[in-house]
């Protein structure tokens, strides 16, 4: 997560930095920077960065578990719809991807 933060932050030339990186200490003993163009970007700039990105993360959690079935069966699915003149909600695609969408809800905002 600290790599996109500093990414996020404006470091783009050639750095190294731990990628477990968790407190102040250690990110200063680990941040290097290589190319000798970057601004050290101090601790809590860093820190409330890394928070807003791992909050982002968390909130999208129903996106990563939604796994809907690959594009080659979908496509297999409504074709078979199609044929068998059920392509409505009785239908295999309809009801494989409300499935998945029953499952993972969208949270509400």
């Amino acid at each position: 997560m600290i790599v996109e933060a500093l990414k996020e932050l404006g470091i783009t030339n050639d750095f190294a930095v731990d990628a477990d990186v968790e407190t102040e200490e250690h990110y200063k003993r680990s941040f290097k920077d290589i190319s000798g163009e970057n601004r050290f970007i101090e601790w809590p700039e860093v820190k409330s960065k890394m928070d807003e990105l791992q909050a982002d993360y968390d909130a999208k959690q129903y996106q990563r578990d939604r796994k809907y079935p690959d594009l080659g069966e979908q496509f297999d699915l409504l074709f078979k719809d199609i044929n068998e003149g059920t392509l409505d909600k009785t239908g295999g695609f309809y009801t494989a991807i409300k499935s998945v969408k029953e499952a993972h809800p969208k949270p509400s905002e």
